[in-house]
């Protein structure tokens, strides 16, 4: 890792002491690895925050075109932030050493009682966001807030932001990126915040609901829990939902959408590398289907329903008798896609 220089820390503005004094300092992690065409809005959004105590991190996953780069950021980001962000530090590392290291190594920078990632391309929702949240935290003693993500419909069916309706019809329209949503749903959040706080825990062991764009947290969370398990390379956050549910973490869901995701970028526009499929299945299988509970005496089916549901959307092989059984896969996934579409909901 490359140290950090004072060249590198640029002071903003100070603040009014007591400005400080009542507002925590929250700090923005944003991760990039060789999408800096995309920065640009996603410091904007930073920087249009109401909030007056931010940290901004730029953290670097080895871009080998980092330092082309580097001089136009750092300019871009004196221009145009505001007092309200009160530092900024640059981390570059030498040699890529994927997603989760990153991640990790970025939270350990971070100076801020709370923490909220972002990458290039995706911008926090409204002005408003941060202020909500650290807001929320600080009146319930949250350590981890779940809000919504708004996701942006693909670029090729145009940039118009929808008006989101909670009709199936919307929702049929919407599919493979035509229109804007909101995920976790509307309806989703209403359910989560409705669970008893055992039924929450378990139902976060086995099935992936959270979008992770819309976590807000206490660093002093990742301290404690030691950050996000070194179980992937390019997946940092799937393995580590689980783990604070098994050990009791309190998940605090709320309808704030926190961050508008953008289907264009390095990791969801639709060209997955093979070593991330490969995490993604050994990750679904050896942790949210083994956790898998429901389903009374179909509970072994359920799991391998599950099982090569994930292998055929991976695009690995499946051959012999589980190629010829493959339509309990197909039933399945029309059953949820139904439950979704006229219900709004797959929990």
């Amino acid at each position: 890792m490359e140290r950090l220089r004072e060249s590198d820390k640029m002071n903003g503005s100070v603040l009014d002491d007591n400005v400080k004094d009542k507002e925590p300092l929250a700090s923005v992690l944003l991760l990039v690895y060789r999408n800096f065409d995309g920065i640009w809005g996603s410091l904007d959004s930073v920087f249009s925050q109401t909030y007056g105590n931010i940290e901004l991190i730029i953290s670097d996953d080895g871009s080998p075109e980092y330092h082309e780069y580097e001089a136009d950021v750092k300019a871009y980001i004196e221009k145009r932030k505001r007092e309200n962000i009160t530092s900024v530090i640059f981390n570059h590392l030498e040699n890529n050493v994927g997603t989760t290291k990153n991640c990790n190594i970025a939270i350990k920078i971070a100076n801020g009682k709370y923490i909220k990632m972002l990458s290039p391309y995706d911008s926090l929702h409204d002005g408003e966001m941060i202020k909500k949240c650290v807001e929320y935290c600080e009146e319930t003693g949250a350590e981890i807030v779940v809000g919504q993500t708004f996701v942006k419909r693909r670029e090729i069916y145009g940039d118009v932001e929808d008006s989101i309706k909670n009709t199936p019809l919307y929702r049929f329209r919407a599919r493979n990126g035509r229109k804007c949503i909101l995920t976790p749903t509307t309806v989703d959040i209403k359910k989560l915040r409705k669970m008893k706080q055992s039924e929450c825990l378990r139902l976060l062991s086995t099935w992936p609901i959270i979008s992770t764009p819309s976590v807000f947290y206490k660093k002093d969370l990742f301290d404690r829990t030691g950050g996000y398990l070194d179980l992937s390379r390019l997946i940092e956050d799937m393995p580590y939902w689980p783990k604070l549910a098994r050990e009791g973490v309190p998940f605090h869901f709320v309808d704030i959408i926190m961050v508008d995701y953008s289907l264009n970028g390095m990791s969801n526009g639709g060209g997955h590398s093979q070593e991330f499929k490969q995490d993604y299945a050994r990750i679904m299988k050896n942790i949210y289907i083994k956790n898998e509970y429901r389903g009374g005496i179909f509970n072994g089916w359920l799991k391998s329903v599950r099982t090569r549901n994930v292998r055929l959307t991976n695009g690995e092989n499946v051959c012999g008798f589980s190629r010829f059984m493959l339509f309990d896969v197909y039933v399945y996934r029309l059953y949820l896609n139904i439950k979704y579409l006229v219900f709004g909901t797959r929990i």
